[in-house]
């Protein structure tokens, strides 16, 4: 959240879902250097989760929307979605990423996350 400036622009009806109310918010990159201009986020008021997101070039065009589909809800707490979908606005190309297996409470550590040992844990 850091990286970011926020800024709240609206409440309305979510796109990916006009069955919920959205908070509408924009965030600019603080870097100078970010490859995008800013972001339009979609976010369901009720459990917070983000359901699009609308990336905009230096320039300030719309370049790519982000959504989030198929949420579920894993212990009672932790929302996930089983699929993100990134779309070029400027060329119509697509690309899915697909979760599955989503494992939690799996006895990892924060040493586990240790840049020297995750080489290890690769092989």
């Amino acid at each position: 959240m850091a990286d970011y400036s926020h800024k709240w622009l609206r409440d309305e009806s979510c796109p990916t879902d006009p069955g919920l109310a959205c908070f509408v918010v924009e965030s600019v990159p603080k870097n100078p250097k970010s490859g995008y201009s800013r972001r339009v986020g979609w976010i369901d008021a009720e459990h917070y989760r983000v359901l699009q997101i609308e990336f905009f070039n230096r320039r300030g065009d719309h370049e790519k929307t982000l959504t989030f589909e198929g949420y579920q809800q894993y212990l009672g707490k932790f929302w996930r979605a089983d699929r993100m979908r990134m779309r070029n606005a400027q060329t119509g190309k697509e690309t899915d990423l697909i979760w599955t297996d989503y494992r939690f409470n799996a006895g990892l550590t924060t040493s586990d996350f240790d840049a020297q040992r995750l080489p290890q844990m690769a092989r």
